[in-house]
């Protein structure tokens, strides 16, 4: 087992030049920028579309410009609607083209996104709402009737907008405000210990708790996930959690959005991520346990194999050996299953690598200890 060095907002703070004020200012968002001028026409991003054309499903998709000229398209429209720096700012939008550009807008206002894991259940959700109370709200349509049904846990609500269709509820709706938008916006300058993100866990292991991600270490995460595991811009990443493709384009990945219902991972339809991994030859992936104890088992009882697989990543709870069997049995080569360790904000702390299981697994079993 492996610990990375420093993974968090502390990684380079008490280093002497940290002491001049200008290399506290950081912003998480500046990296698309950056990536959008080192590789305009890669594609940062794919969708997968619900709707069929000529029997098939479409993948609509964004280069890095392209991204970035819709994200400075969104912060100016999401200024427009009154959403101001600071503001803690409900996100209640599905993963795909509109999520990806709404954060990256609100971190380059300075707002601050709130995400909250939906598969928690609408009791415990809006427990969590009333506990950050928000300022603002962006959602899809069902998360403003929402706020009609229950309108105490929205109390604190001062402007909101609506990603797809308005009915009656008033407020802005995004994309009639962003078709007058102008696609250029200055980045805020942000320093290293201010407020980014607020993000609620899934509840899965307890009660779910809202982690306030500071630029500091959203920007740490990245350098130091993208080192210790050897992550090349250009790769292309099926993160099965939506927040970790933010991480990955930062880093300068393609993101595939897979076809499944992030907040119910153990539900997901095998076939789906399995299809995902060979039409765009995916290079990395994340997910839970639970879902890959599904996947894997698909592909072992069919031979499925994934040559263009470097690295799965898994988290969130314990990893079972035999996953960690079943997952080498389909990757070639030196490709490897890592499992990181740390807190939501601090991933990874430390990191083993399957082939360190099995080794440990075989000479356990060898010395007639047991067996794993």
């Amino acid at each position: 087992m492996r610990c990375p060095l420093l993974p968090t907002a502390q990684l380079s703070m008490d280093d002497g030049a940290a002491t001049d004020a200008e290399s506290n200012l950081l912003n998480i968002a500046s990296h698309l920028p950056r990536r959008a001028a080192e590789r305009p026409n890669q594609t940062a991003l794919i969708v997968r579309n619900k709707r069929k054309r000529r029997g098939r499903h479409s993948w609509p998709s964004l280069t890095f410009r392209e991204l970035e000229l819709l994200s400075n398209r969104y912060a100016n429209a999401l200024t427009a609607a009154g959403i101001e720096r600071d503001m803690r700012v409900l996100l209640m939008v599905r993963p795909g083209i509109d999520f990806f550009g709404l954060v990256f807008a609100l971190f380059k206002m300075r707002a601050v996104p709130v995400m909250i894991d939906p598969g928690m259940g609408v009791d415990r959700l809006l427990d969590c709402v009333r506990s950050v109370d928000p300022q603002a709200l962006i959602g899809i349509p069902l998360a403003h009737a929402m706020r009609l049904v229950r309108p105490r846990s929205f109390k604190a609500v001062q402007c909101s907008v609506t990603v797809g269709r308005r009915w009656f509820w008033g407020g802005a709706s995004l994309h009639k405000l962003a078709r007058r938008a102008s696609d250029s916006f200055s980045i805020a300058s942000t320093a290293g210990d201010d407020t980014a993100a607020i993000l609620f866990t899934s509840g899965s292991t307890g009660p779910a708790k809202g982690v306030v991600y500071e630029h500091g270490m959203f920007v740490a995460q990245v350098e130091e996930i993208q080192s210790f595991y050897n992550i090349a811009p250009g790769e292309i990443d099926l993160p099965t959690f939506p927040l970790f493709g933010l991480f990955s384009i930062a880093m300068g990945m393609t993101v595939v959005v897979p076809d499944m219902d992030p907040s119910r991972p153990a539900r997901v339809n095998p076939r789906h991520i399995v299809d995902a991994i060979h039409e765009h030859e995916i290079t990395s992936t994340f997910g839970s346990p639970a879902l890959w104890k599904r996947v894997a088992a698909y592909c072992v009882k069919r031979g499925v194999k994934w040559p263009s697989l470097r690295r799965i990543l898994i988290a969130g709870a314990p990893v079972p050996y035999p996953v960690i069997k079943q997952l080498h049995a389909v990757l070639d080569g030196d490709a490897d299953v890592h499992s990181p360790y740390g807190a939501t904000e601090s991933l990874p702390v430390a990191s083993i690598s399957g082939r360190e299981v099995i080794g440990k697994c075989s000479e356990f079993t060898r010395e007639g200890a047991g067996t794993c």
